[in-house]
């Protein structure tokens, strides 16, 4: 996963922390001074019962992280 960008960001990270998702690689986001981009590879959920719970869940998770960001701009 990656991100091009022309300015180079103040910031890179690379995972959100929950080691479910980082270990799919599935998340980058780099950071500006008063902008940030998040690249996001969502999970389907179509290939079994237990992928579409693991991508319920981690829609729920993600909504309350970027609530944070938000509360934290």
């Amino acid at each position: 996963m990656a991100i091009y960008s022309k300015a180079e960001p103040q910031k890179i990270i690379r995972g959100i922390g929950w080691p479910d998702v980082d270990k799919e690689g599935r998340f980058i986001e780099i950071q500006f001074k008063h902008l940030s981009v998040i690249s996001l590879y969502l999970p389907s959920g179509t290939s079994c019962e237990h992928r579409q719970s693991f991508k319920y869940q981690f829609l729920d998770s993600f909504l309350i992280y970027l609530n944070a960001l938000d509360q934290s701009a």
